[in-house]
């Protein structure tokens, strides 16, 4: 009788952790705070991006004579 309700015991307690190792991981804040640099970076890309097309746009409108 023991050893079923001490096996029951941990079948019920694997079942009840599992549900919560899927919902997080122990490496999942770091896995997030890749995504999010990952995104900064890809905005800051972006905005040189559309500065280095102006510059060369503003390069071209003044004539393109150097001194």
């Amino acid at each position: 009788m023991k050893r079923f309700m001490l096996v029951t015991l941990f079948v019920l307690a694997a079942c009840g952790s599992e549900k919560k190792a899927e919902e997080e991981g122990v490496f999942d804040p770091l896995v997030n705070t890749i995504d999010k640099a990952e995104a900064v970076e890809d905005a800051a890309l972006k905005h040189k991006e559309e500065m280095d097309k102006r510059l060369k746009e503003m390069e071209g409108t003044d004539g393109g004579e150097e001194q």
